[in-house]
C-alpha cells in the first residue's frame, strides 16, 4: 500500500468516526521538500479554524518554496492527475507508486494544481462520499 493510500484510509476512518483531520503535503522536487513551509502554513490554517466540529477533512498542499516566497493561501477544489506516467510495482509486502514524466497542464484555473503552480499554498475541504448522486435516482428506477 502506498503512503497516499494509507493516508487516504486513515482520513476515511477519521471521517467515519467524526474526527476532524488535516492532511498536509509538501511538493517534492529532486529529492527535497520545504517541510518548514508546509508546517508554518498548516499551523496558520489550524489557528484560523473556529469550528472544528464542522470540519471533516482538509487537504493542504504547499509548493516547493520558502515561506517568504509564497504568494498566499487559496481555498480551492482538488485538481486532476498531475503526472503523465505512473509506475506501480510490488515491493516486499506492499506496493510502491512512483510518478514519472512531466506534469500535465490540464487543470482548471480554480484547482489546487493551478494555484500550486502559481506559487500559492492550497486548502481543499474534502468529502468522502463516493456515491454518484447524479445516477442514484435513475439506477433506482431501473432496478424497480
Amino acid at each position: 500500500m502506498s503512503s497516499i493510500q494509507a493516508q487516504f484510509q486513515q482520513q476515511l476512518k477519521q471521517t467515519y468516526l467524526n474526527i476532524p483531520a488535516i492532511a498536509v503535503s509538501s511538493q517534492w522536487v529532486k529529492g527535497h521538500s520545504k517541510f518548514e513551509t508546509a508546517a508554518r502554513v498548516a499551523v496558520e490554517v489550524f489557528n484560523k479554524l473556529d469550528d472544528l466540529k464542522r470540519l471533516q477533512v482538509l487537504n493542504i498542499n504547499v509548493p516547493y518554496l520558502d515561506y517568504e516566497e509564497l504568494k498566499g493561501v487559496e481555498v480551492c477544489k482538488v485538481g486532476a492527475d498531475v503526472m503523465s506516467i505512473y509506475d506501480i510495482s510490488e515491493e516486499g509486502e506492499g506496493y510502491n507508486m512512483r510518478l514519472k514524466g512531466f506534469p500535465k497542464d490540464n487543470n482548471e484555473k480554480d484547482s489546487d494544481i493551478h494555484f500550486l503552480g502559481q506559487g500559492y499554498a492550497t486548502v481543499s475541504p474534502l468529502l468522502y462520499d463516493v456515491t454518484n448522486l447524479t445516477l442514484i435516482n435513475e439506477l433506482s428506477q431501473m432496478l424497480k
